[in-house]
C-alpha cells in the first residue's frame, strides 16, 4: 500500500488530485473568509448591540428650589397638625436635646415643627429646628432634629448640629427619602450635607459645594442664577 500523500486529497470515482496549495483552493479559503467577515458585520447589530453599556456614576441633583426652614412661626407647642397624645411624646424626647439649657421643655415647646411622612408608611416623622442667637450662629446656622414616632415613643433617627435649611428630595434609601442639609458659609456658598436612611437611622453619605458666584470675562465675580455644585475637598 502506498504512502498516504499529505496535500493531496483524493475524490471517489475520479482521477483527478487537487494540492491544498492550488490556486483553487486559496481563491476557495479567501471566499469563506469573506463569508465569514461579511457574517460577523451583519450580526453585530443584533448581537453586540444588545451588551449593555456600562453604568454612569450617577450625578448629584439638589432640589435646592424647595429647600426650607423653620421660622417657628408653626412650633411643638401650637402646631394643630398634631394631637395632645403625640404632642407630650414629642416634647419629652425634644426636652432632652436642651439639656444643659435652662427651661428645656418651654425651648422644645417654642421649637419649630414639620411633619412629613418620609418612609410612606402614614405616620409622619417630626422635623425640628429651634431658633434664637444662644442656640444658633450669627450666620443662621442652627441645630435641626427628626424624629419617628414608634411604639414607645419618638425616636431621634437624626441629629445635626449647624444647619441652615433642609431639602427633602425625591429619592429615597431603604423606603426613606434622601435629604439634604445647607449649611451657610458666605454670602454665595452653602455646604451641602446629604443624608441617607440605613440600620435605623440617617447617616451622612457625601458632601458638597453650592456655589451662586461665577468669574466673569471682565475679571469680576457675579451672581448665578443656578448653583455650581462640587464635591467638598477632602
Amino acid at each position: 500500500m502506498a504512502a498516504p500523500s499529505f496535500g493531496v486529497r483524493r475524490e471517489t470515482g475520479c482521477c483527478r488530485q487537487l494540492s491544498w496549495n492550488s490556486a483553487a483552493i486559496r481563491r476557495k479559503v479567501l471566499g469563506m473568509k469573506l463569508a465569514w467577515v461579511l457574517a460577523l458585520v451583519l450580526l453585530a447589530p443584533m448581537g453586540w448591540a444588545q451588551i449593555p453599556a456600562p453604568k454612569q456614576a450617577s450625578v448629584f441633583q439638589w432640589d435646592w428650589r424647595h429647600a426650607r426652614y423653620l421660622d417657628g412661626t408653626k412650633t411643638v407647642g401650637t402646631s394643630a397638625k398634631i394631637g395632645a397624645t403625640d404632642r407630650a411624646l414629642l416634647l419629652e424626647a425634644l426636652a432632652l436635646q436642651f439639656d444643659g439649657y435652662t427651661d428645656p421643655r418651654e425651648r422644645a415647646a417654642k421649637t419649630g415643627l414639620k411633619l412629613v411622612d418620609l418612609n410612606g408608611d402614614g405616620v409622619p416623622e417630626a422635623i425640628c429646628q429651634p431658633n434664637g442667637f444662644d442656640i444658633c450662629s450669627a450666620t443662621g446656622n442652627c441645630p435641626l432634629w427628626i424624629f419617628q414616632k414608634t411604639a414607645a415613643g419618638y425616636k431621634l433617627v437624626l441629629q445635626a448640629n449647624s444647619v441652615q435649611n433642609f431639602t427633602i428630595q425625591s429619592t429615597r434609601t431603604n423606603s426613606f427619602l434622601d435629604l439634604v442639609l445647607g449649611q451657610h458659609e458666605s454670602a454665595t456658598e452653602q455646604d451641602l450635607f446629604v443624608f441617607r436612611f440605613q440600620d435605623g437611622e440617617y447617616h451622612l453619605g457625601s458632601c458638597y459645594v453650592a456655589d451662586w458666584s461665577y468669574l466673569g470675562k471682565d475679571g469680576e465675580y457675579h451672581d448665578s442664577e443656578e448653583p455650581r455644585l462640587t464635591p467638598c475637598p477632602n
